[in-house]
């Protein structure tokens, strides 16, 4: 799933700036720290929201927003610096490959549809959970 992300911003990052590799890498380490961050928030409200459920009791946070931000900012970091390092050059040339024999035509409405939901299920499912995730 994140490869199929990683290659979908970066084919359109290498159209968009001419070629231009460094740029394209950088964007979609971002986007895929950024989908990778978003599924481990959404294991985590779970496991608070089912908690919750089964215990009754509210897990309470008392951390002011810029520690959270802090500690936001802590994992980010880290994690586009291992994902930049991941994706090197010989596995992007392994996912084109990849992608050029089985999906030649990458911007058809179906992939389209299959990365935004990448994004997507993440955000629609976090505030719904956070909102249920109060005791009955």
């Amino acid at each position: 799933m994140y490869k199929f992300a990683y290659y979908f911003i970066y084919k359109y990052q290498l159209i968009d700036n001419k070629g231009a590799v460094g740029i394209s890498r950088y964007m979609a380490s971002i986007l895929v720290s950024l989908a990778i961050y978003l599924h481990l928030a959404l294991v985590c409200i779970t496991i608070r929201f089912i908690v919750v459920r089964q215990n009754h009791t509210n897990i309470v946070f008392l951390v002011p927003k810029a520690i959270t931000l802090l500690v936001v900012l802590g994992i980010m970091a880290p994690l586009f610096i291992c994902v930049f390092r991941y994706f090197n050059q010989e596995r992007i040339l392994a996912i084109s490959q990849y992608y050029d024999e089985r999906q030649p035509n990458m911007y058809a409405p179906l992939n389209f549809v299959k990365f935004l939901l990448i994004y997507l299920i993440p955000l629609l499912c976090i505030p719904y959970l956070l909102n249920h995730a109060v005791p009955a």
